[in-house]
């Protein structure tokens, strides 16, 4: 049989063995979950990023498209103006747009309204002036402005 002494020595040992696992254990568990926080955030900040380069790509297209189209559009520049080429870059800027914003919305709605007035001012410059045109014009440009600040 063992002595007292004994049996409180192994229970000592037992309890401190049992206390330095569940500490460990503890441990590994908090920095799992720590890690894991951090990862998911870092995650988060990688696809924002992404995100964020592929609209600024977007509306750098979108820039250079819409100044064609600016360019093409002109009646002072180009009389009658350049029809096929600013009903491809019609449809060019609208497949760029975003249609889950207000301001790209609007924006394609004024594309359309420019196409529209293009089209009568080529066939029938008498029925369409000029200066409506160019508000047709101007008002596709504070749009596109408002799409390109947001």
């Amino acid at each position: 049989m063992m002595s007292d002494v004994v049996i409180a020595a192994i229970i000592t040992v037992v309890g401190m063995l049992l206390a330095a696992t569940i500490s460990q254990l503890l441990t590994f568990l908090t920095t799992r979950r720590v890690l894991s926080a951090e990862y998911q955030k870092m995650m988060a900040q990688i696809a924002e990023e992404a995100r964020e380069r592929r609209r600024e790509r977007r509306v750098e297209r979108l820039i250079e498209k819409l100044s064609e189209l600016i360019a093409a559009s002109d009646p002072d520049r180009h009389h009658p103006p350049l029809q096929p080429e600013t009903a491809t870059l019609i449809c060019q800027c609208q497949l760029l747009l975003d249609y889950g914003s207000a301001s790209e919305r609007s924006l394609n709605g004024k594309l359309n309204e420019l196409g529209i007035a293009l089209e009568s001012y080529v066939h029938n410059p008498e029925l369409l002036r000029k200066e409506t045109l160019l508000r047709v014009h101007g008002q596709m440009i504070d749009c596109a402005k408002a799409v390109v600040q947001a």
